[in-house]
């Protein structure tokens, strides 16, 4: 099913850039999430963070007259997607444009959506590889209709298409899209009949379900891919307790951040960077990266002056 964009407007949200450093040329590479401030309100980041010295730009995120606003998806020129709780307790979709410092807002599934999210947006390439501002971008997430039920979508920035799991007997069952690469190839999870909770992946020839699931979970859900097929996400085991796991080819790989109580891996690149959260034996939940190239590899990320942090994307490195 496809559904033109219902509503989406030009404004100008709130933007405070806190920069660690004044050189923003060079390599850098993008980090997006969401934040407590003081006082308990949520609202989306963008950091921008340069490889050679590992400084940081802070880029906060806050939709005018929001309840709270998330930052959930960011690709490889910075731009990033969320979504925002408007004063009536709706919730919308939104885009940021990092080289206009903008936001387009509401996006809306259809004028019947009682909410929608946008977790994830691919990046556009020029002819000679390089990431283009200019080019045709897709995003994945999800919204909730008129009766209350969760649906997956693709949007071109035309079109939404709706995309839900469906069983080899023709069983729909309610999904989220969460990830996305550049091949349009897209996870997330499914709820079943006993409220379980299953990691998916759709690549416009089928969905893929049996092979992406943790055996021994209670529950398992995928956050995102890369353009080599890697899956990452993160389930709960029968104890309770979450983990982090990234699924390449056939082989399992676990994440646990050292010391923490529960781990949340939700991101990953192409350079098999990740990306998540963590909650500490205080319940304080704090960002974290993953470098596989650099011993000790996890590394923590927090917000300046945040009572809470958490990371959900991160881009490749790159130059623009």
């Amino acid at each position: 099913m496809s559904k033109k964009l219902f509503t989406m407007f030009l404004l100008f949200a709130t933007v405070f850039i806190f920069t660690g450093s004044s050189d923003l040329m060079g390599c850098h590479r993008y980090y997006v999430g969401l934040y407590h401030d003081s006082n308990g309100v949520v609202h989306g980041f963008l950091c921008t963070e340069q490889t050679n010295d590992l400084s940081k730009t802070w880029t906060y995120l806050t939709i005018p007259n929001a309840n709270w606003t998330r930052a959930r998806g960011v690709n490889n020129v910075g731009d990033v997607v969320g979504e925002y709780q408007d004063s009536n307790g709706d919730v919308h979709g939104f885009f940021y444009d990092r080289s206009a410092a903008s936001f387009t807002y509401p996006i809306d599934f259809d004028a019947n959506a009682l909410g929608t999210t946008i977790h994830a947006v691919t990046t556009a390439y020029d002819g000679s590889g390089n990431p283009d501002h200019t080019g045709t971008i897709h995003y994945a997430g999800d919204y909730t209709d008129a009766n209350g039920d969760v649906h997956g979508f693709f949007w071109d920035g035309t079109d939404f298409e709706e995309l839900d799991y469906t069983d080899s007997s023709s069983n729909v069952f309610p999904s989220i899209l969460k990830g996305i690469n550049d091949d349009d190839d897209m996870v997330g999870n499914y709820t079943d009949n006993s409220s379980v909770r299953h990691g998916i992946k759709y690549d416009w020839t089928d969905w893929t379900i049996n092979n992406v699931d943790i055996a021994t979970a209670a529950w398992s859900v995928l956050f995102d891919i890369n353009n080599d097929g890697d899956m990452v996400g993160s389930y709960q085991d029968s104890s309770g307790d979450h983990h982090g796991y990234m699924k390449s080819g056939s082989t399992y790989t676990y994440y646990n951040y050292p010391s923490a109580a529960q781990t949340w891996v939700t991101g990953n690149n192409n350079e098999d960077w990740l990306v998540g959260y963590y909650k500490d034996t205080s319940d304080v939940i704090h960002g974290f990266g993953y470098d596989p190239d650099n011993s000790p590899y996890y590394f923590q990320l927090n917000v300046p002056n945040a009572t809470q942090t958490r990371i959900t994307d991160v881009s490749d490195e790159t130059y623009y």
